[in-house]
């Protein structure tokens, strides 16, 4: 059995990091769900095991960030269908 501390590997980018003193790196390695190490392609690289998916980016960017697709999809439809007159002054501002 074979125990690998990365799992997968992504070298040959663009990476943003948010860390003022490495704001932009080529290569990260991710063990389950977590980022363990950034850096050079050749550091990076050297970390893989047998079992680590290596995924060259081949210069694409990478830029951390939440991501939740979750939408409303029928109150985002219904809002882009109402007119909304909560906030007006009178009945002749909503008519207007």
């Amino acid at each position: 059995m074979t125990f690998t501390l990365v799992d997968r590997i992504l070298y040959n980018g663009h990476i943003r990091t948010l860390d003022d003193r490495q704001p932009v790196v080529s290569a990260m390695a991710i063990h389950g769900e977590q980022i363990v190490a950034m850096g050079s392609d050749d550091e990076i690289r050297a970390l893989a095991g047998a079992g680590t998916v290596q995924d060259n980016l081949n210069g694409r960017h990478v830029v951390p960030g939440m991501t939740a697709a979750h939408v409303h999809w029928q109150l985002l439809t219904n809002a882009l269908h109402e007119v909304r007159m909560f906030n007006l002054p009178s009945k002749q501002a909503a008519l207007d």
